[in-house]
Parts: C-alpha cells; structure tokens; sequence
C-alpha cells in the first residue's frame, strides 16, 4: 500500500549566516527567517508511529543552522537554491519549497526575501 504524501514543514526558524552583495554586508553574520516544506517520498510514520519513517524536525533544524553557519553567499536567491538542495539530499525528500527573509533591511518594510522550490524523482 502506498502511503499518501507528507508535506512536514518548519516555520519561522531563526538562523545566521554572513551574505551581502557589499563588503560591508559580509562583515558579520545576519539573523535570516527560514519557512521550509519537504514533501517525502513516501512517510509510514502515519501507520507506525515510529520517528524512523518520517524527517525529524529538531534534525533539520540543526542541519540548517549549522550548513547556513559555514555557507557564504552574496545573494538571497543563491543561498535559497543551496539551502533547498541541501534539505533535499541530506534528507531524503522528494521535494523542498523554502522562503528565506532579511528583517529591517528598508525602513518600513518587514521582510524582504525569496522562495525558492525543487525537486527530484524517486529513482534519482
């Protein structure tokens, strides 16, 4: 029996990295805001219950922070791009949507950022 697909998402997730097009934007990590989707080829936990056939939250969590931690980029839309390839390989999945946002970057204005989605067949 095929296990209908599951999306698991993150949002909000707080994380560093040093990225700017300008010198004097790459001097000193930046705070980033991740919202992530990762589609899974195919997730029993819905039937056992177990964490061993699904993503673990805190393992994506802590694999995000710590290969934004040592990633340097000048563009939004680079970091995205690897960020999203990187969920993608580490973890499995099928398929891995993610939004990053830069805070306080223009007066009145919340967040700036990109998305950024890719994905692969289940033979690759």
């Amino acid at each position: 029996m095929v296990s209908p697909p599951v999306v698991v998402f993150i949002r909000s997730l707080a994380a560093e990295t040093v990225i700017g097009v300008y010198e004097h934007e790459r001097v000193k990590p930046i705070s980033l805001l991740l919202d992530l989707e990762i589609e899974l080829f195919d997730s029993r936990a819905g039937q056992t219950d177990e964490l061993a056939d699904t993503v673990d939250y805190g393992a994506v969590i802590d694999a995000v922070r710590g290969f934004l931690a040592t990633t340097r980029c000048r563009l939004l839309e680079r970091l995205a791009e690897l960020v999203a390839r990187f969920v993608l390989d580490e973890f499995g999945a099928k398929r891995v949507s993610l939004q990053i946002a830069k805070s306080g970057m223009f007066a009145g204005v919340g967040n700036v950022g990109v998305r950024f989605e890719c994905s692969r067949h289940a033979h690759s």
